[in-house]
């Protein structure tokens, strides 16, 4: 079971997305899905702790946000997370077929939504099309995460996964806290 480690108030913007994700729960707003196509054989084992490395590091990643019970709502950061992770197979397909059937995926999976006050407020699709081709869809709240972040968040993964693959631990910087932020 999940520890919260810290809490604090929420930043204007995640106050909205809050109001937003709580009053239209089912309309898929502020639902973000970032797809990367892989084409090189892919060490699952390595992807998947690189990322579960990455949610270790960065707190907003672990974050939840509590509004009943309390007199403003706050974000709370968990001491851990699992990751929902769906890995498929789609070898045997043909492209239109598999074409097809990716644009389900990423309907029914925007469709599904987070709850917000539950941890993680993300989640991952590894789809294989072939021996070396490989889709993502990394799916989040954007109430953990703006537009900027995206591409720091993949770096790390990125990072950790080279690492992982030459047998290494990653050797980058202390992340700066979100709490800083809000602080500020």
């Amino acid at each position: 079971m999940a520890h919260v480690i810290d809490q604090y108030e929420l930043s204007p913007m995640q106050a909205g997305m809050l109001f937003h994700g709580v009053s239209e729960a089912d309309s898929g707003i502020d639902v973000e899905q970032i797809i990367a196509t892989l084409r090189e054989p892919l060490a699952e084992a390595h992807f998947l702790r690189a990322w579960r490395s990455v949610v270790e590091r960065h707190s907003v990643l672990r974050s939840r946000f509590r509004w009943v019970d309390v007199p403003e709502p706050v974000q709370e950061v968990v001491d851990q997370v699992q990751i929902p992770i769906e890995q498929i197979d789609w070898r045997t397909l043909e492209g239109v077929e598999r074409d097809r059937r990716f644009q389900a995926l990423l309907d029914n999976d925007r469709a599904r939504g987070f709850e917000l006050q539950r941890a993680p407020l993300m989640r991952l699709t590894l789809v294989r099309f072939d021996e070396c081709e490989f889709r993502v869809l990394w799916t989040i709240h954007h109430i953990i995460l703006d537009g900027r972040s995206f591409p720091l968040v993949l770096r790390e993964v990125f990072a950790f996964y080279e690492a992982y693959l030459r047998g290494e631990g990653a050797d980058l910087p202390p992340p700066r806290p979100y709490r800083d932020y809000i602080e500020w």
